[in-house]
């Protein structure tokens, strides 16, 4: 019998126009369910705990990866470990995570906490003395078990916002010791209060090849959800009549949960489509791992995201869609409508304490329509590049590279250059940068002209959005011009960096003395190659000059290795070019 499905697709889809789809992906199909300990962690805080983001929402290419706990709107709050275990590793960035903390338990699960402020005595230790012995302020450092034990409660560290927030927070996470997968923290039971429905603010349908309609037209089609008099309270219905399809359709939701107090818009758990009485979608947002969370981008409709801002999430999978959060998706979430019947769908979205939120519509299938456009290939197609095979296209100035799987379905591949007579290299328009990129693929570009003493000063540069960010590269002597590695398209071209870093000082004391003075700060920062390393002495010894990159800032707390005299300060920064900018002045304690 399921041979007999399984041909009958085939065949059907064929008249249709629709390549054959991919089996159910029975990794995805057959998961085990896992029960996660309720009563085994305690709160890292001591306050109450409130969300500012919750695990699996939906971020700038990746998926939030934990929880982010208010500290009402300050740094400084005491956390403590939610249980027995020891400090296995202490990781420490200018960006990320910030001052970031990993505890390994018994059961098996590692907690972790960033963007913070400080650690207890015990290991700010230790982590003094690896940032000496290393001469750097960024550090990730492994621990055996023996070195820094901890007990339930103890305290290990501060609240803050280092790193790459963006305000006073903690972010926690739950790992998988042995496999890193991030888990959804309230799964282990944390006391967070949620009584409030998630939103359902609109339902996209999309139609799947040339041969699918939604009300006449071949292409994604958006519907507001209002309520609708006379119905059940319980849904809303799309405005305006029952909207008619034909073909394989998918469908989509924009959707969001808060929590009681209503502060913040944070993601939803799992969503499921019913077609009639079918379930054919369903994804919940249990566990992922840290090489799998930008196929956020292939779970959301990217293009929507980049020219809209509005965040539509598939419920459908793209061919190269290798997430583990879908349990049901039949036919990868397609539904074919070819009848004259009016179908109802239903789409759900839920929140991990079980409160719901459903909208509804009928649609009903339509008859083809009798003129079919001729399919026009894009004007700036150049070749057809297939998600599950290598990819490449050169010119004589030009070429790039795929690996197989980093981009999520096939797709037309667009190229074009447009000359600039401004600067080094024309502008190359590498397909679209609405068309998101899995992982890294190789590009590289060559000089209209370039005097050898720049070769190793040239970057390629993406210009999307009119800004002129740095893609990094070295020189290719086999290829003559610059190649570098990126994860997006877009538009490039190439651009020389001779200019050295801004090293400015924010406390200034040359030659005066500053026995009050408690630290020494500067604004660093590189306009296009970015920031390589930093170093401070104080008469030829190396410092600890922490740096906050959100903020630019460099800076340098007095300790008690520096005493009453003379002094000389030396700090120097370099970028990713070799340019560097030096200051240096004498003080006195």
């Amino acid at each position: 019998m399921r041979i007999v499905l399984f041909l009958s697709l085939f065949l059907v889809s064929i008249a249709l126009g629709e390549p054959f789809l991919l089996p159910e992906n029975k990794a995805m199909d057959e998961q085990v369910p896992v029960t996660y300990p309720k009563n085994y962690f305690r709160s890292p805080l001591t306050i109450p705990l409130t969300l500012a983001g919750n695990f699996g929402e939906i971020r700038n290419n990746h998926f939030h990866s934990g929880l982010d706990f208010k500290t009402e709107n300050r740094e400084g709050l005491p956390i403590v470990a939610p249980a027995d275990g020891y400090v296995s590793r202490i990781k420490v960035q200018a960006a990320g995570y910030g001052n970031a903390l990993y505890l390994t338990h018994p059961n098996g699960y590692v907690t972790v906490y960033g963007h913070l402020s400080a650690y207890n005595e015990a290991i700010t230790a230790y982590l003094r003395k690896q940032q000496y012995q290393l001469e750097s302020f960024e550090v990730d450092v492994k621990l055996d078990p023996k070195m820094l034990p901890v007990k339930q409660g103890e305290f290990v560290a501060l609240s803050g916002n280092t790193g790459g927030s963006r305000g006073p927070h903690l972010h926690f996470e739950v790992r998988d010791e042995k496999t890193e997968f991030a888990i959804n923290p309230l799964l282990f039971g944390f006391d967070v209060k949620d009584s409030v429905k998630p939103v359902i603010s609109k339902v996209a349908l999309y139609p799947m090849n040339e041969l699918s309609f939604i009300d006449g037209k071949s292409s994604s089609t958006f519907y507001s959800m209002i309520p609708r008099k006379g119905m059940d309270a319980g849904l809303a219905y799309a405005a305006g009549d029952t909207i008619k399809v034909h073909g394989f359709i998918g469908f989509g939701l924009t959707t969001f949960d808060t929590e009681v107090a209503r502060t913040n818009v944070n993601g939803t758990y799992s969503v499921e489509v019913i077609v009639d009485n079918e379930q054919i979608y369903l994804h919940k947002i249990n566990s992922f791992s840290f090489d799998q969370w930008r196929y956020v981008n292939a779970h959301i409709d990217y293009p929507s995201k980049k020219n809209k801002g509005i965040i539509i999430q598939r419920c459908y999978l793209l061919p190269n869609n290798k997430l583990p959060i879908y349990e049901v998706h039949k036919n990868r979430g397609y539904f074919l409508f070819t009848d004259s019947k009016a179908h109802f769908i239903k789409l759900t979205a839920k929140d991990i304490f079980g409160n719901s939120k459903s909208v509804s519509f009928y649609v009903k299938s339509a008859a083809l329509a009798p003129y079919i456009p001729p399919m026009t290939r894009p004007k700036n197609m150049v070749e057809k590049f297939l998600y599950n095979k290598p990819n490449s296209f050169a010119t004589n100035d030009f070429k790039i590279s795929l690996p197989k799987d980093v981009i999520y379905n096939d797709i037309n591949f667009e190229f074009y250059v447009s000359d600039s007579t401004k600067g080094i290299a024309p502008i190359y328009h590498v397909h679209r940068d609405d068309e998101p990129v899995q992982a890294l693929y190789e590009i590289a570009i060559k000089p209209r002209k370039l005097v050898a003493r720049y070769q190793n000063k040239t970057v390629i540069v993406s210009l999307n959005g009119g800004a002129r960010v740095s893609e990094g590269g070295e020189w290719d002597p086999s290829f003559g011009g610059i190649k570098t590695q990126t994860k997006t398209f877009g538009n490039f071209s190439l651009a020389v960096d001779t200019i050295p870093p801004v090293l400015a000082p924010i406390n200034a004391f040359a030659n005066k003395k500053i026995t009050s003075v408690k630290w020494l700060r500067f604004r660093m920062y590189d306009s296009l190659s970015g920031i390589k390393s930093y170093r401070g002495t104080i008469d030829g010894k190396w410092i600890l000059m922490q740096c906050d990159a959100k903020s630019n800032l460099l800076y340098y707390i007095f300790d008690s290795s520096i005493g009453p005299g003379k002094h000389e300060l030396k700090v120097q920064v370099e970028d990713k070019k070799g340019n560097s900018k030096v200051y240096a002045y004498n003080f006195s304690r």
